[in-house]
């Protein structure tokens, strides 16, 4: 690592080092700022984009397509200047929350900063703004993919259960299980710490989590969430909009195997996320069916009821037609919330949508709106006033 990276109180944001081109692999030990390019702040305002889980040893830290997108726009790079976090997603989101007070406290300081957020680091920045001082130097943030209510898919015994429940051959469902104990088993953090925290209290009693307290409401609490851009989306599956019949799935399923089990266990990110996508939406409830759809709407990692900022205690997870958007929209506690329809958990930062060659994702709480590629909407929220 660079002496003059940003490295928590260390040093400004005037003489951060510039991000390197390749991977780094060396385990970062506190919260590292990166500038994008050479080109003084002045006075434009730091827009800080914090990567989500194991971004710390990819290229860019996997923002090399947005950064690269977002920089090439005159009207943004008159009024940002792009610098890069990096972190060890394998800590502890108390620890993470703390290191991040004190360092974009120290970064921040004389200026106004945005955020940008992918997967985790959503609702870890959003526990870091209760520090007062933080988040008056915040102005605004824009989440992709978090999950503030937490996953499904990080509760181990729900999630095992699902998996034997769902699955006929005992050999597949022991090679299932085993293939999630070794994945969780190197992170383990996501299942301590982004536990599905039954809002919607459809979870079966003997898997459910320990309670925690509501989330505050007071004044101090809504003024955070309105700052919030919050971003979920959905995978377009045999689950949703409509769930296939028994026959459909035999008659399919050795295609299913090719084009997603397969390339799953091989590997490919978007199979494994489409993978997921159906152990996530067959979640064993307490009541109802299959057929309730409960968390069919998904990317992969997090139901979007999870992604859109419910700041109260009880969220509907159910769907029951379009009024359902209305209703999440409405519910929302965020300045803006978006849901987009079939696209995965890294399309956020890919920027195309699935099976789709013009890139174009449309925003089901905006119809009014025509479809865009990913990376414009996320240019046009920030460039909004």
């Amino acid at each position: 690592m660079s002496s003059d990276t940003c490295l928590g109180q260390s040093v400004t944001s005037e003489s951060c080092a510039v991000v390197p081109a390749q991977a780094l692999d060396k385990i970062p030990t506190g919260i590292e700022i990166y500038q994008y390019d050479t080109v003084p702040l002045g006075c434009r305002q730091p827009i800080v984009m914090i990567h989500g889980l194991l971004g710390e040893f990819h290229p860019f830290f996997r923002w090399q397509r947005l950064a690269q997108y977002l920089n090439q726009d005159k009207p943004f790079r008159n009024r940002y200047k792009i610098y890069l976090v990096r972190y060890n997603t394998q800590s502890s989101r108390q620890d993470l929350t703390q290191a991040f007070v004190a360092a974009l406290h120290d970064f921040s300081r004389g200026h106004i900063i945005t955020v940008v957020t992918i997967s985790m680091s959503g609702a870890i920045i959003r526990d870091a703004m209760k520090d007062p001082a933080l988040n008056q130097s915040i102005a605004k943030v824009l989440t992709l993919g978090a999950f503030f209510h937490g996953s499904p898919l990080f509760c181990a015994e729900w999630m095992k259960e699902t998996i034997r429940k769902t699955h006929f051959s005992p050999l597949t469902k022991e090679e299932r299980v085993l293939a999630y104990d070794l994945y969780f088993s190197r992170h383990k953090n996501l299942l301590l710490d982004y536990k599905w925290r039954n809002a919607d209290e459809t979870m079966q009693p003997d898997v459910q989590p320990p309670s925690s307290s509501n989330e505050s409401l007071d004044e101090q609490s809504r003024s955070i969430d309105r700052k919030f851009i919050v971003y979920a989306g959905f995978i377009r599956s045999e689950f949703f909009p409509t769930v296939y019949s028994a026959l459909h799935q035999l008659v399919v399923s050795p295609w299913a195997f090719f084009h997603t089990t397969l390339p799953a266990h091989l590997g490919f990110e978007h199979p494994a996320l489409r993978f997921l996508n159906g152990l996530i939406a067959t979640s064993v409830q307490s009541t109802g069916d299959r057929q309730d759809k409960t968390y069919a709407l998904n990317d992969g990692i997090s139901p979007i009821s999870s992604g859109l900022l419910f700041a109260h205690s009880l969220i509907n997870t159910k769907y029951n037609g379009n009024t359902y958007f209305t209703y999440l929209k409405a519910n929302s506690d965020a300045g803006k919330a978006r849901v987009f329809a079939n696209i995965d958990h890294l399309t956020f930062i890919e920027g195309r949508g699935l099976n789709n060659p013009s890139k174009d994702v449309s925003d089901v709480f905006s119809k009014a709106e025509e479809a865009r590629p990913m990376f414009t909407w996320i240019l046009n929220d920030l460039l909004e006033e």
